[in-house]
């Protein structure tokens, strides 16, 4: 029984761990110009907080499974996170404003995941502007020093 226990408690942890993304990386901005992103993480009940510092901005993503905001500034955008074995998948949802008036919306579901040195991320994004849908999908990737 007390194998069982133990087994148990193994498998539980497992299906709740995040990747381990911890480290220095030279990402590229969409026009080509290298710049430094530091991550760090730790363990919270239920899930992981990753913070990551670039250009001297600190942003913290929370991978628990609950929706959050994505960004103060913007409250209205969402997004919802937890880990699927070695990759971390996202959906980001908002609206999409005109001078205060909503006129479309937007999604983002991304996965990101470590291929070799590589954080990689791959988003599929959904646009819906004054009733025109637009689909974009783009691959991103930081290699780790």
């Amino acid at each position: 029984m007390k194998a069982f226990v133990i087994l148990f408690s193994l498998i539980s942890v497992q299906a709740f761990a995040c990747p381990n993304f911890t480290g220095t990386y030279t990402c590229k901005d969409e026009d080509g110009r290298p710049y430094k992103s530091v991550i760090t993480q730790r363990n919270i009940k239920g899930g992981t907080i990753y913070t990551t510092v670039e250009n001297g901005e600190t942003f913290e993503f929370i991978v628990d499974g609950k929706q959050h905001v994505a960004d103060p500034e913007q409250p209205k955008v969402k997004y919802t996170a937890n880990c699927a074995g070695e990759v971390v998948k996202a959906l980001i949802t908002g609206p999409i404003e005109d001078n205060g008036r909503v006129v479309g919306s937007a999604k983002s579901n991304s996965q990101t995941f470590l291929k070799n040195k590589d954080l990689v991320t791959k988003a599929q994004t959904e646009i819906i502007y004054n009733g025109e849908v637009y689909h974009q999908e783009n691959e991103s990737a930081c290699t780790r020093k």
